[in-house]
């Protein structure tokens, strides 16, 4: 069925829904219309927080903490982040003009060759996120079973791949049903941060966490080489999302939400729960003495059962989101192929 005739049979059935599905997940590398765009700059602002503020946030700010001085890395989550995302987020106008994924005009630019090779290469550097996202999953789940008084350690692996297999069978679903799920998914990660926040600052101040010393800090020769070592990985931290920005920004109304909705969840959103994770792994290496980047960990250190529970829960919800909406960004790119 022509594309055409696929979305006059959706509307005139009234689908919405199918009418949206046809015309993006399954005809994914024809441009989109500016009148058949789904996403207001809140939508693509939503979104792209819900996707950069997955656990790889909290795992990133541990990482810091654990290598650089506290003061020196909430300067680190902050500086070459949104430095860096300016510059970057400015590969989403081309697909919000012309409703192509970005790797369609990467494809112009470079050759269908080299684009291809440069794609999944790209693809290949950053899937380590999601195997990431999916081992904080795991985690989650094996610290519910512990309060449970269940030892479920054993089915690490399992919960991983199921992380994986629920967001690719939502991401089917299409774009629609990743703009429902972000209207979850962002308020519920914001609930999180909060969470850890509130007893973060409850137990300790900003002069007790400058005073900590990083617990991996003689894993560089220098103070200075640490400093560069997590600047840059900082740095690449923002370039990771190159083979995804195509999938939300081609289904941007205007090019400037486009740009700084993008810039306001991969940029400031993603800066300000990194901050999050620098300030619990600081505590926790600090006064416990050991080093973990799993929030389930910081929240059964610090919180009651009760709220621990209720954010690994939302936690968990979270994961299988983020990687629904990681599926379908990564999807269109390799469609474009």
């Amino acid at each position: 069925m022509e594309r055409g005739e696929a979305m006059i049979q959706a509307k005139e059935t009234g689908n919405s829904r199918l009418h949206d599905i046809n015309q993006e997940t399954y005809m994914g590398t024809i441009p989109i219309l500016a009148k058949e765009r789904l996403y207001s700059f809140r939508d693509v602002g939503l979104s792209a927080a819900g996707f950069g503020i997955a656990s790889w946030c909290y795992v990133q700010g541990a990482f810091l903490a654990a290598h650089v001085r506290f003061p020196i890395s909430l300067m680190l989550c902050v500086v070459p982040v949104m430095l860096i995302s300016l510059f970057v987020m400015l590969l989403v106008i081309i697909p919000a003009r012309f409703g192509v994924d970005l790797w369609m005009y990467q494809r112009a630019v470079f050759g269908h060759r080299f684009a291809f090779i440069l794609c999944i290469t790209a693809l290949l550097i950053t899937w380590g996120w999601y195997a990431i996202n999916c081992g904080v999953f795991a985690g989650s789940i094996v610290k519910l079973g512990q309060f449970a008084g269940a030892d479920l350690g054993w089915g690490t692996r399992l919960f991983s791949a199921c992380c994986a297999v629920l967001g690719l069978l939502l991401a089917i679903k299409g774009p629609y049903q990743v703009k429902r799920a972000t209207y979850v998914m962002v308020p519920a990660l914001i609930v999180v941060g909060i969470i850890l926040l509130i007893e973060v600052l409850a137990q300790t101040d900003l002069g007790e966490l400058s005073s900590f010393q990083p617990i991996y800090k003689d894993q560089y020769p220098t103070a200075q080489i640490a400093f560069l070592c997590t600047a840059e990985a900082m740095v690449a931290f923002v370039f990771g999302w190159y083979p995804a920005l195509g999938g939300l920004s081609r289904l941007a109304k205007t090019e400037r939400g486009s740009y700084w909705g993008h810039v306001l969840g991969y940029g400031f959103a993603m800066c300000v729960f990194t901050m999050i994770g620098c300030v619990c792994s600081t505590l926790i290496s600090g006064r416990f003495g050991y080093f973990t980047s799993n929030p389930a960990d910081w929240l059964a250190a610090l919180s009651g059962p009760v709220w621990a529970v209720i954010a690994i829960l939302i936690i968990v919800v979270a994961n299988i989101t983020t990687q629904m909406t990681g599926v379908y960004c990564l999807s269109m790119a390799v469609k474009v192929f």
